[in-house]
């Protein structure tokens, strides 16, 4: 096209190679070979290997540890106030209507309500951790994560106090329920020591101290 633009406007005069002027070739790369397929197929098997010896594991996290404990007093006690539910809750409509019966109906739904709660967030938590190397900026994702699941801690160990002082057993599974408890607590600190330093937008402003229904 230049050449014929020179050859009508110009002098007339054509430079050898503005007619069929190449483009350089490009040369064709494989973008997969320098890949090491053989590093690739080690990768699963060193995965697990970190695994084992890291926050997954429950023989080497005491977290993870903590939290099995922490669960089985769960379920106990959620068992326990099946049964005074059962038994002792329908006996009269005077007892429907009594404060004892509204503060252990309050603690049997703030129970249910984190049931499905702590144990995912506590695996998020561990696992942002994990894959960052141990490395917890205040706003990252399992900093917000092992955040709320002590804040629901907070919760739970508040409204354990209103199951104590209802019959032996239900007792002893509360105070031992808010001991391991506080264990956990104490060890999501350990894990997470600036957890307290992670603020959710539009929450903390806000000056709320109940978890959502995240």
């Amino acid at each position: 096209m230049c050449g014929f633009f020179h050859a009508q406007n110009a002098d007339g005069k054509i430079e050898p190679g503005e007619w069929s002027h190449r483009a350089p070739e490009s040369k064709v790369r494989n973008e997969f070979q320098d890949l090491d397929f053989a590093a690739l197929d080690r990768l699963p098997e060193q995965i697990e290997a970190k695994k084992n010896r890291g926050d997954f594991n429950p023989e080497h996290s005491e977290t993870l540890k903590t939290y099995d404990i922490w669960k089985s007093y769960y379920g106990q006690v959620l068992k326990a106030l099946d049964t005074w539910w059962k038994e002792d809750a329908q006996e009269a409509e005077d007892f429907l209507r009594s404060t004892s019966f509204l503060r252990q109906y309050n603690a049997r739904e703030v129970l249910l309500h984190y049931r499905n709660f702590v144990g995912p967030k506590l695996q998020r938590a561990l696992g942002g951790r994990f894959d960052a190397g141990g490395v917890i900026p205040p706003q990252s994702d399992w900093n917000g994560s092992a955040k709320v699941v002590w804040l629901a801690l907070e919760h739970i160990k508040e409204v354990l106090a209103d199951l104590k002082n209802n019959g032996p057993e239900l007792n002893r599974l509360a105070k031992a329920w808010e001991l391991c408890n506080e264990d956990l607590q104490e060890q999501l600190l350990t894990d997470f020591p600036n957890l307290m330093a992670f603020e959710r937008p539009g929450f903390e402003s806000l000056g709320g101290k109940r978890i959502g229904m995240q």
